[in-house]
């Protein structure tokens, strides 16, 4: 049975890798231009869908975390339940809300750059 908790906690983990990089080193790489705050909403604008796309990796991510941590607790909880329960308050209940905060953050940057009024006013 540890075994099999085992190779499912890895397999979560390197989902969550996968995810990860998407997420946070494919996506920037497309979209941000280092101190050129416009051309970076001209590219979040042009490449609309890859940004919802990166939207909704981190929201997976935050997903695919929460059961790494529920499966690495469940692994090791008999090893030593106050590290256990540590990790879980630490992974669980405080990073993975952080992931859906960043969505909130990314969907404001997508809201701001597809309003008719702010690409507008972008090129006067």
């Amino acid at each position: 049975m540890r075994d099999r908790k085992a190779r499912v906690a890895g397999l979560l983990y390197l989902l969550a890798i996968v995810a990860g990089w998407f997420d946070l080193i494919y996506i920037p790489d497309k979209f941000i231009v280092s101190g050129d705050a416009v051309a970076t909403a001209h590219n979040i604008a042009v490449h609309e869908f890859l940004y919802r796309l990166g939207i909704v990796s981190d929201l997976l991510g935050g997903v695919i975390w929460l059961f790494v941590v529920l499966a690495l607790y469940s692994l090791l909880v008999d090893v030593d339940r106050v590290q256990a329960n540590v990790m879980l308050i630490l992974g669980a209940f405080m990073q993975v809300q952080l992931y859906f905060v960043n969505v909130l953050n990314r969907v404001a940057a997508l809201l701001l750059v597809t309003d008719a009024n702010f690409t507008s006013s972008a090129g006067h």
